[in-house]
């Protein structure tokens, strides 16, 4: 999955040089901290939280000063990597983002065990997502955070939060996703009779469970078969020549948003997987700032 990482790897350089250039700066007054219970008046952060046994079951949380339950809401981060690699590390540089553009919120950046030969997808990455978000819950006293939630998600890890987001059981919780560059269908004939190399590498590393037919492990793990009329706002970020995530893929969640009447942004962007011109992050972290404000905060 070199071809994730080389992707990945320049969309962050270019976010963190936007961060470094188009945000008003300032210290960073977030601390190191261990303790099971954080001071609440000072912005602190508690590194590589345990939510599971595995060593990749770990999250980082991100507390703004003055947080209360009652007010306080959560941006939930996941990685991208096309399932097989790819770190919550990388997307520091949104944590900084949403810092500057949001410093009420809580961010909580999430691990998740990464896919391998023994090791299919799914339903392991599901759970784990699953089980981070169960874990963040339990914790919200400690935090003193609520338990409404917002995700940002790249790639593989935007698939990851629109499989959560979307679930009916998380309907109360989940109050908006942002999508970039997430694979939304597998069921797509676009990636069934797909002849790139690229293409058969994304759905190799979603081999499903022995005995699970592969059409319906295909629509279990795509999130256009979860949306409802109740789903959480979505905003989507693409581009028009990504040679992982097919065209058909925003045009297919597109329409099922519209059919269930549940509000949504597209903007698709000229160039591949995150791969865009400096003007198209500005416009991005913009969209995004309005969304986040508009449906979290």
């Amino acid at each position: 999955m070199r071809y994730y990482k080389t992707i990945y790897t320049g969309f962050l350089l270019l976010l963190q040089l936007f961060v470094f250039i188009g945000c008003s700066g300032g210290d960073d007054a977030t601390a190191n901290d261990t303790n099971s219970n954080p001071p609440q008046n000072s912005m602190t952060s508690l590194l590589d939280v345990a939510y599971g046994e595995h060593p990749q079951e770990k999250y980082d949380v991100y507390l703004p000063a003055n947080r209360n339950m009652a007010t306080t809401k959560t941006m939930v981060l996941i990685h991208g990597g096309g399932w097989t690699s790819g770190d919550k590390v990388d997307m520091n540089a949104f944590v900084t983002l949403l810092q500057q553009n949001h410093p009420d919120l809580a961010i909580i950046n999430v691990n998740y065990v990464l896919a391998g030969p023994d090791v299919p997808a799914f339903p392991n990455q599901r759970e784990d997502i699953k089980n981070a978000f169960a874990h963040i819950k339990s914790k919200a006293s400690s935090y003193q955070i609520g338990t409404e939630f917002g995700i940002l998600g790249t790639s593989a890890g935007a698939h990851l939060g629109m499989l959560y987001g979307f679930d009916r059981a998380n309907s109360e919780e989940i109050k908006m996703i942002a999508n970039i560059v997430g694979p939304v269908d597998f069921t797509d004939p676009a990636y069934l009779e797909a002849e790139t190399k690229e293409i058969k590498d994304v759905l190799q590393a979603l081999q499903g469970e022995a005995g699970i037919p592969e059409t319906a492990f295909l629509e279990e793990f795509s999130p256009v078969s979860l949306v409802h009329s109740q789903a959480p706002p979505v905003v989507s970020f693409y581009g028009n020549i990504d040679p992982l995530i097919p065209n058909s893929q925003h045009e297919r969640l597109d329409a099922k948003l519209i059919a269930n009447q549940v509000q949504h942004q597209l903007t698709i962007y000229d160039g591949g997987h995150a791969d865009w011109e400096p003007a198209s992050y500005f416009d991005l972290n913009e969209k995004l700032k309005n969304f986040i404000t508009t449906f979290l905060e």
